[in-house]
């Protein structure tokens, strides 16, 4: 079974004319790049995920406000599972 956890966190969002872009932290464990399109022309919301090793990785040229909010997202997660 399936459940909600409430050990999330945004770490980086991109607001674009045709979308918006978010990756967020998951029980400090996966990183979630969300896309919602903003026009209502049937487009689907995307979700692709990664765990968190990939996406330091994929991202490894995150600018440094992006990655320090990354980290603290993770130090969090981590006193969350506590």
């Amino acid at each position: 079974m399936q459940s909600i956890t409430l050990n999330v966190y945004v770490v980086r969002w991109v607001v674009e004319q045709g979308e918006d872009l978010y990756d967020v932290l998951v029980d400090g464990k996966t990183v979630v790049h969300v896309q919602i399109p903003r026009a209502s022309n049937n487009e689907q919301i995307s979700f692709q995920t990664w765990p968190v090793a990939d996406h330091l990785r994929i991202r490894k040229d995150l600018p440094r406000p992006d990655r320090r909010r990354f980290e603290l997202a993770l130090k969090l997660a981590a006193e969350q599972r506590l």
